[in-house]
This record gives C-alpha cells, sequence and structure tokens, in this order.
C-alpha cells in the first residue's frame, strides 16, 4: 500500500493489510479521532516539515506478519537502513502512541513523537532491536520500549 496524496479524515483514518508493507513518504496523515495502521511485513512513514501525522486520540501501527529481513515499523526512515532525519518527521497523538510488530522485525522512531495524554509504547514481541533517533515524549504518562 502506498499513500500518495495527504489522508485527512473528522474521525477516524484505518489502513489494514494483513500482507505486504505501507509506504507513506512526504504525505501528511490528520485524523479527528485515531489514526490506525495494519501491515503485515513493514510500515515505513517519513513525513516532511510542513506534513506529518496527527490523531486527536490514538495513534496505533501493528506489524502483524513480518518475514522479512526488512520487517518492522520505520518512522522518519526507511526499511532498508538509509538513516533517519529526525527534524522531518513528527507524529502527535492527543492520547496514545503505539508501536508493535509482532514477531521479529525491528522499529525505529526517527521523528518526533508525542502524546499529549498517554503512553507511548513500542514492543517487538520476537527478536529485533529498537532505535530511537529523535525525540520520544508522553507528556502525561509513560514510555515504554520492549523487545521479546
Amino acid at each position: 500500500m502506498n499513500l500518495l496524496g495527504d489522508a485527512n479524515a473528522a474521525h477516524d483514518i484505518v489502513i489494514d493489510g494483513k500482507n505486504g508493507s505501507f509506504n507513506g513518504i512526504g504525505q501528511g496523515i490528520t485524523a479527528g479521532h485515531d489514526v490506525r495502521m495494519t501491515a503485515g511485513d513493514s510500515i515505513n512513514y517519513i513525513g516532511t516539515a510542513q506534513k506529518s501525522m496527527h490523531a486527536g486520540h490514538d495513534i496505533d501501527l501493528q506489524v502483524t506478519n513480518p518475514g522479512s529481513e526488512h520487517s518492522g515499523i520505520y518512522i522518519g526512515a526507511l526499511s532498508d537502513g538509509t538513516p533517519p532525519n529526525p527534524n522531518v518527521t513528527s507524529l502527535e497523538a492527543g492520547n496514545t502512541a503505539r508501536f508493535d510488530v509482532q514477531g521479529d522485525g525491528n522499529i525505529t522512531l526517527g521523528g518526533n513523537i508525542v502524546a499529549q495524554n498517554g503512553d507511548v509504547t513500542a514492543n517487538i514481541s520476537g527478536e529485533g532491536s529498537v532505535v530511537i533517533t529523535g525525540s520520544v515524549e508522553s507528556r502525561n504518562q509513560s514510555v515504554s520500549v520492549e523487545t521479546g
């Protein structure tokens, strides 16, 4: 799945793919309530200084069927190892921001991530690395990073 233009919704944005990957490069994603993405192998999102990901409530990104060497969630970076630029990508959730890889894979948080009223969690149930090169902030709760 490729996002080729901005996505805006008064309520929710739901992107659901059991297999394959999601790629959003240089596009904005804004939801009044929740942004929920599920991809089988990887999620790659790089915003710009003007276009980022915002949710009035929650941001929930999940990889459910990782199977390649580049499986995982890559914010502000690409799965091929391109170095992240934390100055161009931001994610802001009114409540929580969750990044979950169900199996082996990696999570790169190369942007500036803020949860206003909830937790920021990055979880890999199998083997993998969590790399944070930007800022990760929970203004009123906790930040949790865990790998299997």
